[in-house]
């Protein structure tokens, strides 16, 4: 699963309104992610906005990376290592006091401080217009390609959920 490229760039930007003074950020995702598209993205908007952005390969010791280069904030990146240990990841940035910006709501319903993502709602109703159209006979090929229009960015607004 991917964001359009723009996405993590339009998180890191996030940040750097919130906490203008970020100089180096971390950025939680795949080694193998690092070269890509999204990557590619984040790293000439880190550029562009002054910031050192640095890989922190979630599968390798990205949280012993992190406590001995600390980082002022960190980007989570969309991908399900990411998701499937988000708890772990929000309790360790809570622990260490890094601002953190996550791809999904759901991060920051468990404690997280803050995300930019799809509105996921809108999206399973254009799947369900698509659906539609085809069983009413339209080929998928005559079907246009659709991006997302509507975004939802969140923050904790109440005390993060406590440490155990």
């Amino acid at each position: 699963m991917q964001d359009a490229p723009e996405f993590d760039a339009k998180r890191l930007q996030f940040l750097k309104d919130v906490f203008p003074t970020l100089s180096r950020v971390a950025f939680l995702g795949l080694r193998g992610d690092w070269n890509d598209t999204n990557a590619r993205a984040i790293r000439a908007a880190a550029e562009a906005q002054g910031v050192t952005l640095f890989l922190a390969d979630i599968y390798a010791e990205a949280f012993d990376l992190m406590e001995k280069d600390r980082p002022d904030a960190l980007v989570v990146a969309l991908q399900p290592a990411s998701y499937h240990n988000r708890h772990t990841i929000i309790d360790f940035v809570l622990r260490h006091r890094i601002p953190t910006i996550y791809p999904d709501r759901q991060y920051v319903l468990d404690g997280g401080l803050m995300c930019y993502a799809v509105d996921y709602s809108e999206i399973f109703a254009q799947v369900a217009g698509y659906v539609d159209k085809i069983l009413g006979g339209a080929k998928p090929g005559d079907l246009p390609v659709q991006q997302p229009t509507k975004f939802e960015s969140s923050s904790t607004l109440r005390p993060p959920r406590q440490l155990a």
